[in-house]
């Protein structure tokens, strides 16, 4: 995990891969491999978006897997 300060972002890494699309929603980025593995979580906005956040650390415990609709 990782938090850059000039572009107030956090970023999750899930795992190791190579990147093929994202999926984004809101201040929320998905990073996706070709196989449609999530590879990295990016939070835009982190310190206007505590929620996000929070509902992230919730969704990690609750389920293997995040889902945005």
């Amino acid at each position: 995990m990782s938090f850059d300060p000039q572009s107030d972002s956090m970023y999750v890494k899930i795992k190791d891969g190579k990147y093929n699309y994202s999926n984004e929603k809101d201040n929320l980025v998905l990073d996706y491999d070709k196989n449609g593995d999530l590879l990295w979580i990016e939070i835009l906005d982190i310190s206007k978006n505590e929620d996000a956040l929070k509902n992230l650390i919730y969704s990690w415990k609750i389920k293997d897997e995040i889902y945005i609709n």
